[in-house]
């Protein structure tokens, strides 16, 4: 995806696929986060994967954050996906890793269909 990203406190912008299992059992069933951003933290762009073993319920959440000098100018968010790892870039600059060293369904949810979002939030429990 190339985009500009919105600004603004209370801003939640993300790029994102959740699993197409319905009904949705989450984290068991996956996310990843390509790119999200918040008001807040304007320069932040956050990139993750939640899993039943690895999200923020648990406290185990795992993913890496880069700070973008100019977020409301064009950048590309890519999302490599393989049936061994998952990378995620920015402006083809790997910010994020993560490797499928544990095959379990609980540590990697990520061998099924997903469907892909792409949506401006305003509020909600990180904006």
């Amino acid at each position: 995806m190339r985009a500009k990203l919105p600004k603004g406190l209370g801003i939640w912008s993300a790029f994102w696929l959740l699993n197409a299992n319905k009904p949705l059992d989450w984290p068991a069933d996956g996310e990843i986060d390509i790119m999200e951003n918040v008001g807040f933290d304007p320069y932040t762009v956050f990139g993750t994967v939640h899993t039943a073993k690895y999200n923020h319920l648990i406290g185990t959440q795992i993913g890496k954050k880069l700070r973008v000098k100019t977020p409301q100018e064009f950048h590309t968010y890519t999302l490599n996906w393989t049936p061994t790892y998952i990378r995620i870039y920015i402006d083809n600059v790997n910010m994020f890793t993560y490797i499928k060293s544990d095959p379990s369904i609980e540590a990697w949810p990520f061998d099924s269909e997903m469907n892909i979002f792409l949506n401006v939030a305003v509020g909600g429990n990180f904006g």
